[in-house]
């Protein structure tokens, strides 16, 4: 039987772990659903088997062009087309193929519809494994049901049940249930009365949540169209106004969702727990991992919450320093630089010297530094090539002095990524 760090545990990374095939499914196949709106070339409408002229194509073309550009509309290229080929025999097939290619419903708001309503259903799914641990944690919990409220079991319920412990999780099954079937405002009523902790203080606004979920209930229920309820509670849009989400809305929508979970998980599992070190390396590895591919928004967050939780000064420190990196790439050196500087790094370990230089973008400090480092490995091949923090010294020449390091690093990852393709492409029945 697993322990409560372990169920957290296992909570947290199957979390990440959806929300990562998510991002990597939205990012990779939103250009292919672009793609699948493109007009392309108007001869693709010719009916099968059918071939115009030289002098007809630029009788059409010439056509198109009379339209004014400032004036040109689906409806009045139609209407040219159909004046110019309606007494060719091919003319009314191709008018009308060109025509429901106008028409038809685009398939690029069809995808990002699509993985707005699976993220929201990945948020709501890690909900209510955060509250099954939370009564598993926390059984007494379970006593604590209204006085009007039925019994729970029956006797013959008791007998089907077998025992205790299956009573237990049928309740448990119970109480989540309710709480999925209702609204995001239940869910922030229940962590709130449950555990003191609030929705709206886990790094997405109120306001954002209850929009992106408000717009997933109109793109299930209302085809995209702004309900009466999605202008009641977000006080924005006209009724029936267009709420299909482009790349973008979806793409900082799936950040919003992930950093509110995450760091929802954090703070349940802070409740019940007397060792904040698996929490910190669970948030560290899902920051690190945002702040390594530059999104300096998501990231931050989640580097403050870490800074919250009572550590060794050691991960103190390279929180510290994370945190600037962040606020760095989101606002500019400017915002941090006083800060950075009044920094005093006397008696700290000479990474962290190091790491001062590095952030203030002096580049000859931060090489001075760099031999001692790396002789008493102070800093890894991996450092070198993915942190952030060295992204200034890569770019540098003198970064060519530590290029076996680097390769180091990246053969051994080139060899893992092999090695893991090996194992996928193996069968296992073979």
């Amino acid at each position: 039987m697993r322990s409560l760090d372990q169920r957290f545990w296992v909570t947290g990374t199957e979390f990440t772990d959806r929300f990562d095939a998510l991002r990597e499914t939205h990012t990779e196949l939103s250009k292919a659903a672009a793609n699948l709106d493109h007009f392309g070339s108007i001869w693709d409408n010719l009916p099968a088997g059918v071939e115009i002229s030289s002098e007809d194509k630029q009788r059409v073309v010439a056509r198109i062009r009379s339209i004014p550009k400032d004036a040109f509309t689906a409806r009045k290229l139609l209407d040219a087309l159909w004046d110019v080929t309606s007494d060719d025999a091919w003319g009314p097939a191709f008018a009308t193929a060109t025509m429901a290619k106008f028409y038809r419903p685009r398939r690029e708001p069809i995808f990002h519809g699509a993985l707005l309503i699976s993220a929201v259903a990945s948020l709501e799914a890690h909900l209510g494994q955060l509250a099954e641990n939370y009564y598993r944690a926390a059984p007494a919990a379970l006593h604590d049901v209204p006085k009007e409220a039925l019994k729970e079991f029956s006797l013959k319920d008791l007998q089907t049940l077998g025992s205790i412990d299956q009573a237990i999780e049928a309740a448990i099954d119970s109480r989540v249930n309710k709480l999925s079937f209702g609204s995001l405002s239940d869910w922030r009523k229940f962590f709130k009365d449950r555990m003191s902790i609030d929705l709206a203080d886990q790094g997405t606004t109120w306001e954002q949540l209850l929009e992106i979920f408000e717009r997933r209930h109109c793109l299930v229920h209302s085809e995209g169209q702004a309900s009466h309820r999605y202008v009641k509670v977000t006080g924005s849009s006209e009724i029936k106004s267009d709420l299909r989400p482009d790349r973008d809305y979806v793409t900082h929508a799936i950040d919003a969702l992930e950093v509110m979970g995450t760091l929802l998980q954090a703070s349940v599992w802070h409740k019940f727990t007397k060792n904040a070190d698996d929490i910190f390396t669970q948030l560290q590895r899902v920051a690190f991992g945002a702040l390594s591919t530059g999104r300096w928004a998501f990231a931050l967050p989640l580097f403050e919450r870490c800074g919250e939780l009572p550590l060794s000064n050691e991960k103190r420190l390279i929180t510290l320093v994370n945190t600037w990196l962040a606020q760095k790439g989101l606002f500019g050196l400017d915002a941090i630089r006083r800060d950075v500087e009044e920094w005093d790094v006397t008696g700290v370990d000479e990474l962290y010297v190091f790491a001062k230089a590095c952030i203030l973008g002096d580049l000859d400090a931060a090489f001075a530094q760099l031999p001692g480092l790396v002789e008493r490995d102070k800093l890894s091949g991996a450092a070198l090539a993915t942190w952030p923090l060295t992204a200034p010294l890569r770019t540098d020449p003198r970064i060519r002095e530590y290029g076996d390091l680097v390769r180091g690093f990246l053969s051994t990852e080139i060899e893992e990524s092999e090695l893991e393709a090996e194992i996928e492409d193996s069968d296992p029945a073979a």
